[in-house]
C-alpha cells in the first residue's frame, strides 16, 4: 500500500514537472515566434523586446542561439533607422555585443557564420563613422576569445 502511494505520488510529480517544461518550451517559442513577426514587419523595437525578454527569461532555450542572431540583426536594422547619430551608433554597438554572445557562447550555432558575417557589416559602419576599434572585426584580428568578450565587455558600459 505505502508503494502504491509512493508510486502514484512520483507519478504526478513527473507529469506536473512535465508538464511545466512543456509550457516553458511553448512559451520560449511563442515569444520567438513573436519576435520573428516583428521583424518581418520591421518593427525592430518590439523585435528586440521580445528577443531580450527572451535571452534574459529563457536562458536554456533551444532559441538561444537564434534570438542572439536576430537580435544582433534587430539592433542593426534598428540603427539604421534612427536619425540620431549617437543613438544609431550605441545600437549598432549592442548589436555587436548579441552577435559577440553568440559567436562565443555557442560554438555549435547553425547561425554562426551568419553571425560573423553580420559581425563584420556591423564593425564596418561603425568604422566608418570613426570607431576605429572595429576595424579589427573587419581584418579579422581579433580571433582570441577572450580580447572578443573583453570588447564586448568595455561596450556594455558606453
Amino acid at each position: 500500500m505505502k508503494t502504491t502511494k509512493t508510486l502514484s505520488l512520483l507519478l504526478v510529480l513527473t507529469l506536473v514537472f512535465s508538464g511545466m517544461v512543456l509550457a516553458q518550451e511553448n512559451k520560449d517559442k511563442e515569444i520567438y515566434d513573436s519576435a520573428k513577426t516583428s521583424i518581418y514587419d520591421k518593427d525592430w523595437q518590439a523585435a528586440i523586446e521580445n528577443l531580450e525578454y527572451l535571452i534574459k527569461t529563457y536562458s536554456s532555450s533551444n532559441y538561444l542561439d537564434d534570438s542572439l542572431y536576430w537580435l544582433g540583426y534587430s539592433l542593426y536594422k534598428m540603427g539604421d533607422s534612427l536619425a540620431d547619430m549617437e543613438g544609431r551608433l550605441e545600437v549598432k554597438e549592442r548589436s555587436i555585443v548579441a552577435l559577440n554572445r553568440l559567436i562565443t557562447k555557442h560554438k555549435d550555432s547553425a547561425w554562426l557564420d551568419d553571425a560573423r558575417i553580420l559581425r563584420v557589416k556591423v564593425a564596418e559602419d561603425l568604422a566608418d563613422k570613426g570607431l576605429t576599434d572595429y576595424r579589427a572585426y573587419i581584418s579579422g584580428s581579433l580571433i582570441n576569445r577572450e580580447d572578443i568578450e573583453d570588447l564586448s565587455l568595455s561596450l556594455i558600459h558606453i
